[in-house]
């Protein structure tokens, strides 16, 4: 069953295999790539997630964390919200690839 995506960037409707092929992607790319759920909250109607992800690109380890947050019609996903603060995870992108001087 697809689902309606909301993030800080745009809204999709969003297929689960897609996000399979997505993560499948991400681990060929980055095969240290951890993922750790930090907090998670959840009634009946919505579940909350406070996510951190950890990996290497070069040299360096960058680690960024987010929210997601999901509405539950019977028993399944119909529509998530994620946030992610992109202007951090640029910074940690490009200070693993260059250092302070050279920006």
């Amino acid at each position: 069953m697809n689902y309606f995506g909301r993030s800080s960037q745009q809204s999709v409707i969003i297929n689960p295999e897609t996000v399979v092929e997505h993560i499948e992607k991400c681990l060929q790319l980055y095969p240290d790539l951890q993922f750790e759920i930090v907090h998670l909250i959840c009634n009946n109607e919505y579940a909350s997630a406070h996510c951190a992800l950890k990996y290497t690109s070069g040299n360096e380890t960058l680690q960024f964390e987010f929210l997601n947050m999901f509405k539950i019609s019977g028993g399944k996903i119909s529509e998530q919200w994620l946030y992610a603060d992109v202007l951090d995870i640029l910074i940690e992108s490009i200070s693993a690839t260059h250092t302070v001087a050279s920006l």
